[in-house]
């Protein structure tokens, strides 16, 4: 019994120390599909440790990201245009949801 309580404690300490470093959660590859008039579109998102990934689905933009508080920042650069997306962010299983004023994407992480 004291195992099993133990057990359940630890699970609970990863989870909370997952959400409290979202910096570390967030690292790898997720993908995002979405289906407009019934064609299915897929966008590779990868984040790297040093704050930078990309974004890959016909072409691939480079972004840097940081976490500021309990939001999420993405900055793009294309064609010499700055343009950085601000997302609310909350893990659930092996899904992020970010949310903004125009959408909440739900990425999965790619094992």
């Amino acid at each position: 019994m004291r195992k099993i309580v133990a057990l359940g404690m630890v699970l609970v300490l990863v989870c909370l120390l997952c959400a409290c470093m979202p910096q570390k959660a967030i690292l790898g590859t997720w993908k995002h599909t979405t289906t407009v008039l019934g064609v299915e579109s897929l966008t590779v998102y990868k984040f790297n440790e040093d704050g930078t990934g990309s974004k890959t689905n016909v072409l691939t933009a480079d972004f840097v990201y940081e976490f500021e508080d309990d939001k999420l920042h993405i900055t793009t650069k294309v064609l010499g245009v700055e343009s950085t997306e601000t997302y609310t962010y909350e893990f659930k299983g092996d899904a992020v949801y970010l949310t903004n004023d125009k959408e909440t994407l739900r990425l999965e992480k790619v094992k």
